[in-house]
């Protein structure tokens, strides 16, 4: 079975009709249970082979209390897809308004983004969690034409940077270690 951790609804909310159980917070047309992430139910313990969690974690009050009741509902080797925004492209981003870019409640980010990881506080995340990640790889959620509307040889200059500097997210494959 596959849970949807923070799956959405609203137009545009990505893979918001993945997986058998779908949850949130809020009451959109595709979730089948509202629940908190923090707190998934006791009977839920190892019934997941693959756990999907796009562009919420950041949402979470308490990221390591959802990732720690993420990884427990998983089963032994279940897999767990984490899509979190790319703090480097952000940064890159936002340099030219403010010198330095950590802190991420501020006017030009919504304040429902609580956390922030680049790759190194990933891994110790998911380390403190009992995950390993496998792979991870930078992606784009908006089309070029709604992000980056700038001329031609912008979008060169752009193109010529690393996947970390130009990519709006990070997708993370993790898998739950096996413990003795």
């Amino acid at each position: 079975m596959i849970l949807n951790v923070g799956c959405g609804g609203r137009p545009g909310d990505k893979r918001a009709d993945y997986g058998d159980v779908r949850i949130d917070i809020a009451p959109f047309p595709n979730v089948t249970d509202i629940l908190d992430a923090h707190d998934l139910p006791e009977s839920w313990t190892g019934m997941f082979s693959e756990v999907v969690c796009e562009t919420a974690l950041e949402h979470f009050r308490s990221p390591i209390m959802a990732l720690a009741e993420m990884t427990r509902v998983l089963s032994p080797n279940g897999r767990l897809m984490i899509v979190v925004p790319n703090l480097h492209y952000w940064r890159r981003l936002w340099r030219g308004l403010k010198p330095r870019y950590d802190d991420l409640r501020t006017a030009e980010n919504p304040p429902s983004h609580y956390q922030g990881w680049d790759l190194v506080e990933m891994r110790n995340l998911a380390s403190q969690c009992g995950l390993v990640i496998l792979r991870q790889n930078f992606i784009d959620w908006l089309p070029d034409k709604k992000r980056n509307p700038r001329p031609l040889w912008g979008k060169l200059f752009v193109w010529l940077l690393p996947p970390c500097f130009r990519r709006t997210e990070v997708r993370f494959e993790m898998l739950k270690e096996a413990r003795a």
